[in-house]
């Protein structure tokens, strides 16, 4: 997904409420939590990398703004230890 208006809980609201799929552990826009998640929660406990309290799967792994007359900026972020444990548990 790509933000557009840049404002704070645009994605997870548009996955929640337009797509229907909410981030996974979205307790604010996600409604309840699904049983998947707290499969997800425990296959990743198992693993070693619990996910913290109130994380969401949620990751901005690279980011660019353009700066007018001084060149963009850009980074990069590496996945968290618990997101990387969802990722292998989701298989």
């Amino acid at each position: 997904m790509t933000p557009v208006t840049g404002r704070k809980h645009q994605l997870r609201k548009v996955a929640a409420g337009t797509l229907g799929a909410p981030a996974a552990g979205d307790d604010r826009y996600g409604a309840t939590r699904a049983p998947p998640s707290r499969a997800l929660d425990a296959a990743m406990a198992g693993a070693g990398h619990p996910r913290p309290d109130g994380a969401l799967l949620l990751h901005c792994w690279s980011l660019a703004v353009r700066r007018p007359g001084r060149g963009g900026a850009s980074a990069r972020a590496p996945l968290p230890p618990y997101f990387d444990a969802a990722l292998r548990a989701l298989g």
